[in-house]
């Protein structure tokens, strides 16, 4: 996974393949930006467990005053996005757009 730190966020890249989730943990946990962004572009598989893993990522987050944004998710994670409503929970962005800078969406 690799790690893009800024001033108010971090952004990472879902690179490796059935890792990606466990190494988001623990950045979540490791830095203090207030905003995390994910880039999903390289993610094909995605189902229940991952959906749930970041449902209980974005809650945490939310409670500690941050955020979890999703960069670039292919058409199925965002179908399962969609299919749950968990699009509005937590916010999905396409390529070149700015998270929103609002922490009470």
């Amino acid at each position: 996974m690799i790690v893009d730190r800024e001033e108010s966020a971090t952004r990472l890249i879902a690179d490796v393949p059935e890792a990606w989730l466990e190494e988001l943990r623990h950045v979540a946990e490791d830095v203090a930006t207030m905003v995390i962004s994910v880039d999903l572009s390289p993610v094909e598989r995605f189902g229940t467990r991952e959906l749930n893993e970041l449902l209980k990522l974005q809650r945490r987050l939310r409670q500690a005053g941050r955020k979890l944004v999703l960069e670039r998710p292919c058409e199925h994670v965002r179908d399962v996005f969609r299919l749950t409503r968990s699009d509005r929970v937590i916010e999905i962005i396409d390529s070149g757009e700015e998270p929103h800078r609002v922490l009470g969406r």
